[in-house]
């Protein structure tokens, strides 16, 4: 789980929920011309997979949240500084800072969101943590931030470097993300994360932890009318090779206007030989909505 990744993970890889489709579900049977389609075969290659009380089973952690009510209690986890109230902003946000005005913290309890932010550049000598330094960092996070351990997903590290004229390079610093699942699936847009420089202070940390509440409805969407739909949605040739998509998916969580989750089924369709962002598709499981757009590589995991 604290398996140390060096570069900034771009690859968005196939999470597929575990076990069967309940027997009790009543699937909608994929039309004979999509289930015979290239379309319909390269995403049925994806196997994507889930059971309605998989998707429905809510773990007893899921309404422990951090203290967002006492953003200073969280504050005082990283830093031993005297924080005063600031000012609160148009977007809601409470704005408070230490009595140097060099740590600035930033919370909104309704959103569950919650950063630190030390104005200081840090120590720039850094070193490259090793394995089990980071793990300590992780554990450490996870901690001190009250995270129930079910809920711990992958944890990546990413090494902050700095380039010189003559060409080296310079660890100054070392980014945690602890991604948040529930029923071994992510929780879209929930994660806690911290920036250590190179003596090991932290510089920034953040928490978007809201408490997990399943959208109504159920039975979802079926794995079969999913792939149906998934593959009329394709607009590619598929009457030559290099116009084939490469295609990658999972199902996931994701927050709706409601503060609720709905599972959802996402599917990234890149086009073959072609640099540009990937076109991303998703169906609502509760709502059976389907939506498309190009994906935003800044915003997938924030």
């Amino acid at each position: 789980m604290f398996e140390k990744q060096i570069a900034v993970v771009l690859f968005l890889g196939l999470l597929t929920s575990t076990g069967c489709v309940d027997a009790e579900m009543e699937h909608a049977p994929p039309s004979a011309s999509a289930g015979t389609s290239d379309a319909f075969q390269l995403v049925s290659a994806l196997g994507l997979e889930w059971s309605n009380s998989h998707l429905g089973a809510v773990p007893a952690s899921a309404g422990v949240t951090p203290n967002f009510a006492s953003p200073l209690d969280i504050a005082n986890q990283f830093s031993p500084a005297r924080f005063h109230f600031k000012e609160r902003r148009g977007n809601g946000r409470d704005v408070y800072r230490d009595d140097a005005d060099n740590i600035t913290v930033k919370v909104d309890a309704k959103a569950a969101y919650w950063k630190l932010i030390r104005n200081d550049p840090g120590d720039m000598l850094g070193r490259a943590l090793t394995k089990e330094e980071v793990q300590l960092h992780a554990q450490s996070l996870i901690e001190d931030l009250g995270i129930p351990s079910d809920q711990v997903g992958d944890v990546i590290d990413s090494p902050l470097e700095a380039k010189s004229t003559s060409g080296e390079r310079s660890i100054l610093g070392h980014t945690i993300v602890i991604h948040r699942e529930v029923n071994g699936l992510r929780v879209l847009g929930s994660f806690a994360q911290v920036t250590i420089d190179g003596a090991g202070e932290v510089m920034r940390a953040e928490v978007r932890w809201p408490a997990f509440a399943l959208a109504e409805g159920n039975p979802y969407q079926s794995p079969e009318e999913v792939t149906r739909r998934f593959a009329d949605a394709l607009d590619v040739p598929f009457s030559a090779p290099e116009g084939r998509p490469r295609l990658e998916g999972e199902v996931a969580y994701r927050l709706t206007s409601a503060g609720t989750y709905e599972p959802v089924a996402r599917l990234w369709a890149f086009e073959q030989g072609v640099i540009r962002s990937p076109t991303l598709m998703e169906i609502g499981l509760t709502t059976g909505t389907l939506e498309s757009s190009v994906f935003d590589e800044s915003a997938a995991d924030q």
